[in-house]
């Protein structure tokens, strides 16, 4: 038998009294594994959730910007009269209004269900208007945030015209 075959061999062979993982101990290692998985799972939607509150937040800022430059033009925001209406980018009454000229495009929320209460709403009566949204992470502290829109657990942002 050759050298080599000779050093190979012990490894290969089992050796005595090591008996390998016990079932407690691989029981223990797959219960931290899924806490770590828990965790990071947890963290990355909570992420996800405060990024779309940025955009939500970004997307009413940019439209009150532009409504602000179309009553600098035309005297009087477009009206609902007075009445809610939710913004969907095709058939509301403020995006034919505002699009191509003061928007490139009507803000839609960031999850894409178009369903309560995940939508963006307007309301104006031509001298003022109201745009508001749905946020998600309960703990948002900032001054927009008027209340609880308890129906559907998440608050509400708005934002109003500046007169």
């Amino acid at each position: 038998m050759s050298n080599f075959w000779k050093k190979i061999k012990p490894l290969t062979l089992p050796r005595s009294g090591q008996k390998g993982f016990t079932l407690i101990e691989l029981m223990v290692t797959i219960a931290i594994i899924g806490l770590i998985a828990g965790i990071v799972v947890v963290s990355v939607g909570a992420v996800r959730e405060n990024a779309r509150d940025v955009r939500r937040k970004s997307d009413l800022d940019q439209l009150r910007k532009s409504l602000e430059i179309y009553y600098a033009e035309k005297d009087q925001y477009p009206t609902t009269g007075g009445n809610w209406v939710i913004l969907n980018g095709v058939d509301d009454p403020l995006t034919p209004k505002l699009v191509p000229k003061y928007v490139e495009l009507m803000p839609r929320d960031p999850k894409g269900t178009n369903q309560l209460p995940f939508v963006y709403k307007y309301a104006s009566d031509g001298k003022h208007f109201a745009l508001d949204c749905a946020i998600e992470n309960s703990g948002d502290k900032d001054q927009h945030i008027i209340g609880v829109w308890e129906a559907y657990d998440v608050l509400i942002y708005r934002l109003l015209s500046a007169g």
